[in-house]
């Protein structure tokens, strides 16, 4: 599948989405909103003529009609088009309004693409219902800082938890709306933290290619031209889109000399890929917000394996209940008197050494102390078992593993598994997995699962997949991910557990 084709698919995908969205509820609230101070002055009002009774015919018309009925047959209101987007009005000085028609123009360009009207709301907290399978998204934009009331960050909280998607736009690149948003961010979520997201992020090509943009002259602090996201993340999905710079001028179709920000063309290619990737993911946050977990229902024995996922400074746990559906099918294909169970621990805490294997997964750049190089070094020489997977096939978290592990082992060397090893067939048999077609297209010739290991003492001691397994064994619907799907990934995960136990 090239690039055009995946392209395709994901607008099937995107309009897909609508269509759902379009059968919900219809939203009630104000559409557009008070012009602010950044917009340019509001069109005038169209003098229109009443259109409720018409003129009679003149007396030497050669209608042979009658004239009686003198009002005109009013057409049916279409139905309405589906709410795609949630304006947020807050705070008292009316500082929400300072783009009228920001999200209300980038919402018209992208109906014009697709042939679809869509429409945004302007909504109040306490007064609207925030649910994503009506309105998938929310907005927010403004200059001033702000204060959002306990019962507002509960609302956006459980919107968000619940597989909704927030863009925040700091208007005119204002610095003190920024700060006050990822404020307001940290109290709603204090385990989660914003991070500028990398280029291979797929909010960079859900619509349109943007690896490159231009700013304004008044963006001194960005030497690059690569664009500038920040997200937070629930699972793998970015749920939360910040922009530092400007966009919303360029939605409204305006500049003015202070604006800090990216020029109007690719403001509005930025806006699109962001309405893009929210709605093509919307599924897999409903997936991320129906957490499982694995219950062994066999009787309590002497014995219990554990597989440890190791947390370590960083988004280390994208997918709390991946391993589920992981340990189920390791419980059938290995049978044994003993609880399958999962756990999660540092690699400097010493209760390492009592599982045959840890788990290490992620999307970002990491590192590892001098403490913990040591302590995964002393594991594996005793015979430990390290799976390693990059979730969604993240480039950043690729390069920081392979620098680490070799750290860890600098006298061994990640290397391709041999169709022969042990390991593609020691439950399931991985070399007649199908495998999902962008892994193919990126390996033309490739037919089963690409594994790299590291060997240790009698054994491989390092299982390392570069592109995702997690997501498949969490069963989610991740669109954008570059991995393996459960029917893959499953076996994948249970064969490096069985050589494990086994080894």
């Amino acid at each position: 599948m090239n690039a055009k084709h995946e392209h395709r698919l994901l607008d099937s995908l995107f309009l897909g989405s609508l269509l759902l969205i379009a059968c919900g509820v219809t939203a009630t609230a104000e559409e557009g909103g008070a012009r602010g101070q950044c917009g340019p002055p509001p069109p005038a009002k169209p003098q229109r003529q009443s259109g409720g009774e018409s003129a009679k015919p003149p007396s030497n018309s050669i209608s042979k009609l009658p004239c009686a009925p003198t009002r005109r047959t009013e057409k049916k209101m279409p139905p309405a088009p589906p709410t795609l987007v949630a304006k947020l009005s807050y705070g008292e000085n009316q500082d929400w309004t300072t783009d009228r028609n920001d999200i209300f123009n980038l919402l018209k360009m992208l109906g014009e693409q697709y042939q679809t009207p869509f429409r945004a709301v302007v909504v109040e907290f306490g007064s609207y219902t925030f649910n994503p399978q009506e309105t998938p998204i929310a907005y927010m934009s403004g200059h001033n800082p702000f204060k959002l009331e306990t019962d507002q960050r509960r609302e956006l909280r459980t919107f968000l938890e619940a597989g909704g998607t927030l863009i925040i736009d700091s208007c005119c690149g204002s610095e003190k709306f920024g700060s006050a948003a990822k404020e307001e961010m940290k109290k709603m979520f204090p385990d989660r933290h914003f991070k500028r997201l990398p280029l291979d992020h797929p909010v960079f090509s859900s619509h349109y290619e943007v690896k490159q943009v231009s700013y304004t002259p008044q963006v001194k602090d960005n030497v690059t031209s690569e664009p500038c996201l920040e997200g937070v993340d629930f699972g793998c999905r970015t749920a939360v889109f910040f922009s530092r710079y400007d966009l919303s001028c360029g939605w409204d179709n305006h500049t003015h000399p202070h604006c800090r920000g990216v020029v109007e063309a690719d403001a509005i290619k930025l806006g699109f890929n962001m309405l893009s990737y929210a709605l093509v993911n919307r599924r897999q946050g409903d997936a991320l917000a129906d957490t499982r977990g694995y219950t062994d229902a066999a009787e309590p024995t002497r014995s219990k394996v554990v597989l440890a996922q190791v947390r370590y400074r960083g988004e280390w746990n994208r997918h709390a209940a991946a391993t589920a559906n992981l340990l189920a099918d390791l419980d059938k294909n290995f049978p044994a008197e003993v609880q399958y169970g999962r756990t999660d621990l540092e690699l400097s805490d010493p209760k390492i050494f009592s599982h045959p294997a840890i788990y290490l997964s992620g999307q970002d750049d990491f590192s590892l102390t001098e403490e913990e190089v040591v302590q995964l070094r002393k594991y594996l020489d005793a015979g430990g078992t390290l799976l390693a997977e990059s979730c969604c096939g993240r480039q950043e978290f690729d390069q920081a593993f392979r620098r680490e592990i070799a750290r860890v082992m600098p006298s061994g060397k990640l290397a391709s598994l041999p169709i022969e090893h042990p390991v593609y067939k020691i439950a399931h048999d991985l070399t007649a997995l199908r495998l999902p077609e962008p892994l193919k297209s990126r390996h033309p010739g490739l037919s089963v699962p690409l594994l790299e290991g590291i060997e240790g003492k009698g054994a491989t001691a390092v299982f390392y997949s570069r592109y995702g397994l997690s997501c498949g064994w969490a069963e989610e619907e991740c669109r954008y991910c570059l991995g393996y799907d459960a029917k893959a990934a499953v076996p994948i995960g249970v064969n490096v557990l069985g050589y494990a136990l086994s080894h």
